[in-house]
């Protein structure tokens, strides 16, 4: 194994450890499947040791190859996110997967299309920086089409798709006017998002559960509290690894919420502070890549990539410890859910490939 080994190193466990939380979170969801009460660990290992593979794989492909896909990988991109806003399967009010026959699994296209946004944008800030050609205004373009395919049934995603491009835009040190159209833009599908989509109703009731979050006993703020509680009594040092009281009562502790249940079981230092501490040491070693790096298009991909992991990475703690509204983010490379592990794999792999060529 190349590249950078400390990112290698984080990666594999946050992995192995997810696997851990994943056992003690599911235990509810087990307990209703008799014949096999460990499915979904079983299934989510599974997709742990393909996200391991998949690093490997992507750590070895040159990245230089994405500039050259990336036109491609966007308009497929577009295609599937149109076909799942009128032909998705509808999980939890949300229409944010299409369904795979032949392997029988759902894939959220969203995830697909985050990976190919940071691609194409990372492409065209490359040529407008080495051709001076004015690509900008076509990126525009493409940010806003894919954040309004998103957004009608995932505005949280096509929020961090927004704040990444805005900040790849700012430290690429493109031209302040295309930012300020940007948010523009983004704030007129917002208008629109809170007035025409299927889930304004949802989106409005997360705000004013946020703001109101004083209220106890409303139904709105049951995540939350259930959160919070778990949280509240893991105190320092946790209750123990399978020892969490809340995972029973608290909706998507083994996705959403998995960071709040990592905190009741292993306390306030191993779990809250000791696993953002990894994160921000996979941000740290970018950061150190990327002000080495020589080559253009390697150090505005890495940038854009990282921006991303860490993005989901506060804004799921931030829901988590009650300081966001709830979203439906879930945490990297913790979480359990394949599609979410697959493209999480593959930019980990990019990363480390990047990392080969620069000496850290």
């Amino acid at each position: 194994m190349k590249g950078d080994k400390y990112i290698w190193i984080i990666s594999i466990f946050l992995y192995l450890f997810s696997i851990l939380i994943i056992l003690s979170t599911t235990t509810s969801l087990n307990i209703c499947n008799i014949n096999n009460p460990f499915s979904h660990v079983i299934k989510h290992s599974c997709t742990v040791i393909l996200g391991i593979i998949i690093i490997y794989i992507c750590h070895l492909i040159n990245y230089k190859c994405y500039f050259y896909i990336s036109n491609i990988l966007i308009l497929i991109s577009i295609f599937l996110l149109l076909y799942t806003l009128f032909f998705g399967i509808n999980i939890n009010q949300a229409s944010r997967w299409i369904y795979l026959p032949i392997l029988d699994l759902t894939f959220q296209t969203s995830d697909l299309s985050t990976l190919s946004l940071i691609l194409f944008l990372s492409s065209e800030i490359y040529i407008h920086k080495i051709k001076q050609n004015n690509r900008i205004l076509i990126s525009l373009l493409i940010i806003i089409i894919t954040c309004s395919l998103i957004a009608p049934y995932n505005l949280s995603t096509s929020l961090i798709l927004f704040l990444n491009s805005v900040i790849l835009f700012y430290i690429s040190n493109i031209e302040h006017k295309y930012i300020f159209y940007l948010f523009i833009l983004i704030c007129i599908l917002l208008s629109f998002i809170w007035v025409y989509s299927p889930r304004k109703s949802i989106y409005k009731s997360r705000i004013t559960a946020f703001l109101q979050s004083n209220i106890v006993l409303d139904d709105n703020n049951y995540q939350i509290n259930q959160a919070k509680i778990a949280i509240y009594t893991g105190g320092l040092f946790g209750k123990g690894p399978g020892k969490s009281l809340q995972r029973n009562h608290l909706p998507f502790s083994y996705n959403d919420f998995i960071y709040a249940i990592i905190i009741e079981e292993y306390g306030l230092i191993l779990g809250a502070i000791f696993i953002l501490f990894l994160y921000f040491i996979i941000m740290y070693r970018i950061i150190k890549i990327v002000i080495i790096g020589k080559e253009i298009f390697g150090v505005i991909l890495i940038t854009g990539l990282g921006i991303n992991i860490i993005i989901q990475t506060l804004l799921s703690a931030s829901v988590n410890i009650g300081i966001f509204p709830v979203t439906g983010v879930s945490f990297p490379f913790l979480s359990m859910g394949g599609t979410s592990v697959i493209f999480n794999s593959i930019k980990l792999g990019i990363i480390l490939n990047i990392s080969r060529y620069n000496k850290t």
